[in-house]
């Protein structure tokens, strides 16, 4: 049984009548007729009124039905044991006066009876009444809700007092949230790294049993301790979270370059910009393909695609930067680039472009890495790096089957891509102690195809050989470093550093036979790889390390130290060398050498100086050490090696002194050196080095621009308290 329109309850809704009542009962369904008030009808009284409605309507669906009807049915069903219904006569007194017309049953769904009317007329009043009541709440609602917003905007939410527990105070993301460029990222770093390295020299047994005699290298190991454990420890939570009003979503700030603009670029860009030669990007058709779909769209465009054509724009424009170009006034370019820069760091961050696999978004990490990387964040590169090799993945790009069934252009660029993201995931394994994400047991896609343009071939062919660099570096790790590692015997241990050394020594071969004669930007290229040397040897010196298990000084091999001697000569090689360059190009050695090389020929170094009591050792760490006091005062993301390195040199002198009874150089380093610089190269040679770069282009670095005309008639002072920074 079930209720009704109204206050009544419709006949039909406790019977089924069959046979002869059939089409009356279709008119009952139609909701035309009511009677009663299931409160004062029992189920026991059911029987009785269904014969009560037989008895008075019956088979009437073409008969006319007038009030005495109803009043009939209304008094045989009063009748029925258990029905308290009142009588006939109440009842229409209570309803008001009615008419007394009669109805044609067959127009009954369009009529209705004065008893039906009166019950629309109550209903109409009633339903006037919620709509009131609505209306009224509603108020209340919007009320609360502008008092929430005027709580949010001073920064605190209230709880009832009545509440017996209180909710927790949860963050408001509208006034704190995460930047993944600007806030601490944490990295996990494993045994390969220098900072493990570091911790790992300092627990040998000769500084232990000389810290029980020497005060000052107690001293000294105690602030490497220190040093160590607060590049460890992760940052409190309100540490990560900066404050800024208002808050934006990320895809709200992206924008796009005026398009006369972008013409204007397009017009000026060649096969030989660096967003071909350094990106995993094919030619400046793709760019303009993209352009295309971004401005001339006949569809919505998607946050990737406008992400993706800013990261575009920023390189092209910071290239012109250091080649300058006639057709636009620095001032131009350098409010365009920053524009075009900050809408490429929004679209990296948003859920879209991390989250989501396409070629687009990953080719946007890749392109993140490679920035990430220039402006010497670790960190931020390994996340976005990550990101788009779990893209790859997702994507099938490692697989051959996959690619197969793309068209050809679209296959050939998503191959090009998986290849730059494969080299930045190898690269990083050494330098932070971690295992690539792309294994090379589940990939089978076609080798990276080097292209037989003469200008393009020697970039092909480095970006090829780096790919095999990043082959021998993942080796190193799995086989010397990881936790699996620790399985090796010192024998076998042995025996895969001689495969690994003869491999690293072939590629090195090979390297130095690439010509890049007519490679384009040939000064680029040079100056690109000046660092090699201080790469290779830095890689060599960690592969004879992992010879032996052993932490002690006096497991270091022969190969090994020599590997890290010409590793830190080749550091003070390419030093002068950049410093002769100017400002970009000791920028360059900051980064892409010091920072990115791996630092482990300094600690071999150490171990050798402890273990032999060695000056000339002493003197070469301290001439490294001036190298990157200087590099720290430039790069921020430099400061860290620093300290370091000037805590392992500070136990070394200690230790020697303590030991041998002699005057040493002095143990604090000079808080103000002036360096005459070298002579600068020829003028053709480092052009490029020579840029108008706009003010703030890099904000690492603390100095002003540097000029090749006067470079040589001049000296720079670095400021560094030598006390900032200790803990």
């Amino acid at each position: 049984m079930s209720a009704s329109r109204g206050a009544g309850y419709m006949y039909t809704s406790y019977f089924t009548l069959e046979g002869s009542t059939a089409e009356w009962t279709q008119s009952e369904m139609d909701g035309q007729f009511e009677i009663g008030s299931w409160s004062n009808m029992p189920c026991s009284a059911m029987g009785c009124t269904r014969n009560c409605m037989q008895a008075h309507y019956g088979d009437r669906s073409h008969e006319t039905v007038c009030e005495k009807d109803w009043e009939a049915t209304w008094n045989c069903v009063a009748g029925c044991p258990g029905v308290t219904f009142p009588s006939w006569q109440s009842h229409v007194e209570e309803l008001g006066n009615r008419s007394s017309q009669c109805y044609h049953a067959s127009s009954s769904r369009t009529h209705n009876t004065s008893v039906r009317e009166s019950a629309n007329i109550s209903s109409s009043t009633a339903n006037s009444q919620s709509v009131q009541q609505l209306h009224e709440r509603l108020a209340l609602v919007e009320e609360a809700l502008r008092r929430q917003q005027n709580s949010d905007l001073h920064g605190f939410k209230t709880t009832p007092t009545s509440t017996p527990s209180a909710t927790p105070n949860v963050e408001d993301e509208t006034i704190a949230h995460h930047s993944l460029w600007e806030d601490h990222n944490i990295s996990f770093e494993g045994d390969s790294s220098f900072r493990k390295q570091t911790y790992l020299a300092s627990q040998i047994e000769e500084l232990r049993i000389e810290a029980a005699q020497s005060p000052i290298v107690v001293d000294e190991l105690e602030n490497l301790k220190g040093i160590y454990q607060s590049h460890e420890a992760q940052p409190e939570a309100k540490q990560t979270r900066r404050l800024r009003q208002p808050h934006v979503a990320k895809a709200a700030q992206l924008q796009l370059l005026p398009s006369d603009f972008v013409i204007r670029l397009l017009r000026t860009v060649t096969e030989n910009s660096v967003l071909f030669l350094f990106y995993a990007v094919e030619n400046r058709a793709q760019v303009e393909d993209l352009c295309r779909r971004v401005y001339f769209s006949v569809e919505p465009v998607t946050i990737g695609e406008i992400t993706l054509l800013n990261g575009f724009l920023s390189v092209l424009l910071r290239d012109i930067n250091f080649d300058a170009h006639p057709d636009f006034s620095p001032e131009e370019v350098s409010r365009l680039y920053n524009l075009s820069h900050a809408s490429f760091k929004a679209g990296v961050e948003t859920y879209e472009v991390m989250a989501a696999p396409t070629f687009e978004h990953t080719l946007i990490l890749s392109m993140a890495s490679l920035r990430a990387q220039q402006d010497g964040n670790l960190p931020l590169q390994w996340t976005v790096m990550s990101a788009a090799a779990r893209h790859c993945l997702a994507l099938g790009y490692h697989r051959k089957a996959r690619l197969a069934e793309l068209p050809a252009q679209e296959a050939r660029r998503a191959r090009r891509l998986f290849w730059h993201v494969y080299f930045a995931d190898r690269g990083l394994t050494l330098t932070q102690g971690k295992a690539p994400i792309l294994q090379d047991f589940d990939i089978d896609t076609e080798p990276f195809e080097v292209t037989r343009t003469p200008e393009r071939y020697p970039w092909d062919t480095s970006f090829a050989a780096f790919i095999e660099f990043g082959r021998i570096q993942t080796g190193i790790y799995e086989g010397l470093y990881s936790p699996a590692s620790s399985r090796r015997s010192d024998e076998e241990r042995r025996e895969l550093v001689a495969v690994l050394d003869k491999r690293l020594r072939r590629w090195y071969e090979t390297w130095q036979s690439v010509d890049y004669t007519h490679a384009y930007r040939k000064d680029l290229f040079q100056f690109t790889f000046e660092g090699i040397d201080v790469v290779y040897y830095s890689i060599m010196t960690l592969l004879h390390r992992g010879a032996s298990s052993s932490n002690s000084a006096s497991a270091i091999s022969e190969e090994c130290y020599e590997a890290a001697r010409k590793g830190l000569t080749a550091h003070a090689t390419a030093y002068h060398r950049s410093v002769s360059g100017g400002y970009a190009a000791l920028f360059n050695y900051a980064v892409w050498t010091h920072l990115y090389s791996s630092f482990t020929p300094y600690i071999i170094t150490f171990l050798h100086c402890i273990r032999n009591s060695d000056i000339e050792d002493l003197n070469l760490l301290r001439s490294t050490l001036e190298i990157s006091e200087r590099v720290s005062a430039l790069v921020e993301s430099c400061k860290r090696q620093y300290e370091l390195c000037r805590s392992l040199y500070r136990i070394a002198e200690a230790y020697i002194k303590s030991k041998k009874g002699i005057t040493c150089v002095d143990t604090a380093l000079s808080s103000h050196i002036t360096l005459p610089l070298q002579q600068p190269a020829a003028q053709e040679t480092w052009s490029i080095f020579d840029p108008q770069l706009e003010h703030g282009a890099f904000s690492d670095i603390h100095v002003d621009d540097w000029n090749a005309g006067y470079i040589s008639q001049m000296s720079f002072s670095l400021d560094n308290q030598l006390s900032k920074g200790q803990p």
